[in-house]
């Protein structure tokens, strides 16, 4: 049982976590095309059928990707409304795309999770910010094979400027794992190229991987690349097998890889620590 100080502490990261969410599914909806150029010159794109405006993450208002129907208030609750309105468009009635409540509900598990693990602390606190992070870019991998330097450039920042004053690790194994992270991806997609005569990381996981070590220090870098190794490499055989992804066509790497440092992340080292005594007892 948990008294109710315990219950606020739980209450309070779930309603920030799925506000984050609703948040982060305009990120992962609109960044890309502003990232990569798609939306044209000036960042300016075609919405609402015929008219163009400048598409922010602040603006336009949310809407309908099918009709260009501006969402009401109720309608832009998170998950609630997805709930409430059966998944569907309150005007089109076209069917709204799951990614929105997972999303929202991953911020929100996200958010518990660190309180929960790293405690109401300044830890705790970076790690929703990182986990946050994580879930916008994994998800835009997922959908466009693209991890913006809009987001792991930050990401990378971020972590070095928290470990200058000791955060998770020291400043000098923050800027070592930021080396050793970006030099490692870059190293094996090298004689990758030169074996296998194609590319084998792109340079968003480089900056990605780079951003992971400047947050959990150099040491840190191995088990975060074990785990997701582990995890990709089952989910991606157990979808060939079942004929859900066709032989030879690439899998994002960069989700296994944020889960790999989120269990790290939030294990407090403790996983790092495990799986040295089991490959090194």
């Amino acid at each position: 049982m948990v008294d109710m100080s315990d219950i606020s502490w739980i209450v309070g990261p779930i309603v920030l976590g799925l506000l984050i969410g609703s948040f982060l599914n305009v990120v992962i909806h609109r960044l890309p095309s502003m990232a990569d150029g798609q939306s044209g010159d000036n960042g300016v794109t075609e919405i609402e059928g015929r008219s163009r405006r400048q598409l922010t993450l602040a603006s336009p208002r949310s809407q309908c990707p099918s009709c260009g129907h501006r969402l009401r208030a109720r309608e832009n609750i998170p998950v609630l409304s997805y709930c409430l309105l059966r998944g569907r468009c309150s005007a089109c009635n076209e069917r709204i795309s799951l990614r929105y409540p997972i999303v929202e509900i991953l911020g929100a598990v996200g958010a518990l999770g660190a309180v929960l693990m790293l405690g109401a602390t300044p830890q705790g606190l970076a790690a929703m910010v990182f986990v946050w992070f994580a879930i916008a870019i994994a998800f835009i991998d997922l959908e466009h094979y693209l991890i913006p330097d809009l987001l792991a450039l930050p990401l990378l920042w971020l972590g070095l400027g928290l470990n200058a004053f000791g955060l998770f690790v020291s400043p000098s194994a923050a800027i070592l794992g930021a080396i050793v992270g970006y030099v490692a991806f870059w190293v094996i997609n090298a004689l990758a190229a030169r074996v296998l005569q194609r590319t084998a990381i792109g340079n968003g996981d480089f900056k990605l991987f780079a951003a992971i070590g400047a947050w959990l220090g150099w040491e840190a870098l191995a088990p975060s690349l074990l785990i997701a190794s582990a995890l990709g490499a089952s989910i991606g055989y157990a979808l060939l097998w079942s004929g859900r992804r066709p032989k030879g066509r690439p899998i994002c790497f960069a989700p296994f890889l944020l889960v790999g440092a989120s269990a790290v992340l939030f294990s407090g080292g403790r996983i790092s620590i495990w799986l040295a005594s089991v490959f090194a007892p």
